[in-house]
């Protein structure tokens, strides 16, 4: 009532952390890392450079926090959508499948997941490393076999289906047949090379 001396509550520091973190992902996606500005962050997100500092100390700050959300997000999706009691393959399917309708909906996911990460800095190619662990620690529940691949067979091909995945975002083909076909070959391929026998 006006006059009383109320004020309407203004966003909560979350909610502005969280405008933040969409915004730098969304900027990052369109001008590249190394051109966008804290300038260009706040102005997508529509709130003040002090709010930017009360939140993170930088930009690089803000987007590797961003970049970690994203990525757990789309984990969450798939430990949410995979049925334990499904066979491997039909887990394995079900997985691709979250992660590529994940990227269907907003492609500058996967330029921001492959390309803007690596120039982002030590701090941002140190979570990439981190979470790439993550997709593997998810992968790696398909069979006793994917748990016992290397780190390094997985970070290559996790490599490898993300190009894919970005060439198709690129050609706005990611919710297509051959795009899921090529991914599930690569982790087939993998899981059943001559000496590996998968288990259910």
């Amino acid at each position: 009532m006006a006059g009383s001396g109320t004020t309407t509550p203004g966003p909560s520091a979350e909610a502005h952390r969280r405008r933040l973190l969409g915004a730098v992902l969304q900027v990052v996606a369109t001008k590249g890392y190394a051109d966008t500005t804290i300038g260009d962050v706040v102005a997508r997100a529509m709130v003040s450079r002090r709010t930017f500092y009360e939140c993170f100390a930088d930009k690089e700050e803000c987007f590797v926090t961003a970049y970690e959300g994203a990525s757990e997000a789309v984990l969450r999706r798939i430990d949410e959508a995979v049925d334990p009691r499904d066979d491997w393959v039909r887990r394995l399917e079900t997985g691709v499948g979250v992660y590529l309708a994940a990227v269907a909906a907003d492609p500058s996911v996967i330029t921001v997941f492959v390309v803007e990460i690596v120039r982002a800095g030590p701090r941002a190619l140190a979570a990439r490393r981190r979470a790439y662990r993550r997709w593997a620690a998810v992968l790696g529940q398909v069979s006793e076999r994917a748990a016992m691949l290397g780190e390094d067979m997985w970070q290559a091909a996790l490599a490898a289906i993300n190009e894919r995945v970005l060439i198709a975002a690129e050609r706005q083909e990611v919710s297509g047949d051959a795009v899921r076909a090529d991914v599930m070959d690569v982790l087939l391929s993998l899981l059943t090379a001559p000496g590996r026998d998968p288990a259910p």
